[in-house]
């Protein structure tokens, strides 16, 4: 499992981003599916109650698509979820 802290302020839209932690592969036991589910959970450092994101890829992508925007989303205070589909290159 990896964990990473990010200040996430790559991108600027007039609101202040906070620090994020985002932890990798988070794996959940799926055998009916044929693989295990692999996810990454990206959040604000600090906060209660924050809502929830489950962003779903498409095309082939996996759990580190997208990581540049669903930082973005954790660093304004959403816990945001992404798995790695069945579809992805990366399962091949």
């Amino acid at each position: 499992m990896t964990t990473s802290a990010t200040a996430a302020t790559a991108i600027t839209d007039g609101l202040a981003a906070a620090p994020i932690v985002s932890v990798k592969p988070i794996v959940l036991p799926a055998p009916e599916r044929g693989e295990d589910l692999h996810v990454r959970v990206s959040a604000p450092v600090t906060g209660r109650d924050l809502p929830i994101v489950v962003f779903a890829h498409g095309f082939g992508s996996n759990l580190d698509g997208y990581a540049p925007l669903t930082d973005y989303w954790a660093a304004h205070g959403f816990v945001v979820i992404q798995a790695t589909h069945l579809d992805s290159r990366r399962l091949n």
